[in-house]
């Protein structure tokens, strides 16, 4: 796992941006990353004010 994915920040649903909770290919990984071969664009989506995930996560 170390040798193919480094840590990175990652927003989670309800929760916000959590520094160094996701994960993403290594550089040298690069011509399996779908993510740039594809030239995907960071999602940005608006969580509803009556979503519960972020108090369900949290207990």
């Amino acid at each position: 796992m170390q040798q193919v994915y480094i840590t990175v920040d990652r927003n989670w649903r309800g929760l916000g941006n959590i520094p160094q909770s996701g994960l993403m290919l290594a550089s040298e990984f690069a011509d399996w990353n779908a993510e740039l071969k594809s030239n995907v664009q960071a999602v940005n989506t608006q969580e509803p004010v009556a979503c519960r995930s972020g108090d369900v996560l949290q207990g």
